[in-house]
Formats: C-alpha cells, structure tokens, sequence
C-alpha cells in the first residue's frame, strides 16, 4: 500500500492527528518496537530508548506521545491486521527507495542490542522482519 493511502486509511480508523510526514517516521520504527516487544519484555531501557526516538521526530511534543501512543498500539495483540497493512506500507516504500531499509535495519539491531545483548527471539524476530519487508 502507497504511504498516503496507508495514512489516508490509518488516520480514519484510529482517528490520529499525525501528519503524513509524521505517520512515515512512526511506520519506520515499528519493526524497532516489534523487536523491543519480541521476548515479552518491553524493558524500562527500551522503553525509554523508543520514547527517545519519538520526542526528536516533532518539536511539538504531543507528536512525539502520539507517535508512542500509537507505535505501543500496533505492536499489541488486537492490533495484528493494522500491523500488516503498515508493514506493507513499509515494504511498498521500501521498493520505490531501498535507502530507508538500512536505517530501519539498525534501528532494530540497536533496540535489540540496548538491554542485554540480542536474545536469540530478537535475533529471531529481525529476520521475519528483513523477510516480510524484503530488507
């Protein structure tokens, strides 16, 4: 699915007030928070490393809770059709632009890495990944 049908579609069923530009920099690190959330462990450190990444994405800091807000709702258990259509999206983009796959692909290797080393769910998790948006 193109971005801005993606959005289109993501902000009419979650009534979210991200921007396109917004929306595109929360897709690009879903697979870290994925990742984060693999082992059943959200930790405090990767917490704290997405809520991180999220407060440098907008000065306005209700972009950066929304953008966390809706990263920790795509990762839950109810949310498994919403996470692929975006992981689509990703891979749609990622098509037209391969150059965001590396970023994406260290975002995920540093959240990994950031609490206790990469456990073998992570390693395990990085690779389904890679696979289903073609990394």
């Amino acid at each position: 699915m193109e971005i801005q049908k993606c959005h289109e579609w993501y902000v009419s069923e979650r009534g979210t007030f991200l921007s396109i530009d917004h929306f595109s920099s929360m897709i690009m690190m879903l697979p870290a928070t994925m990742v984060a959330c693999s082992d059943g462990d959200f930790d405090e450190l990767e917490k704290q490393n997405l809520a991180n990444s999220c407060k440098e994405i907008d000065a306005n800091e209700h972009v950066g809770f929304e953008v966390y807000a809706e990263l920790c709702h795509l990762v839950g258990a109810g949310a498994a059709d919403q996470r692929i259509k975006v992981l689509d999206c990703i891979k749609t983009e990622l098509s037209k632009d391969a150059s965001n796959g590396e970023l994406i692909v260290e975002m995920m290797t540093e959240m990994a890495d950031s609490s206790d080393g990469i456990s073998s769910t992570e390693a395990a998790k990085i690779s389904e990944i890679r696979n289903i948006c073609l990394l």
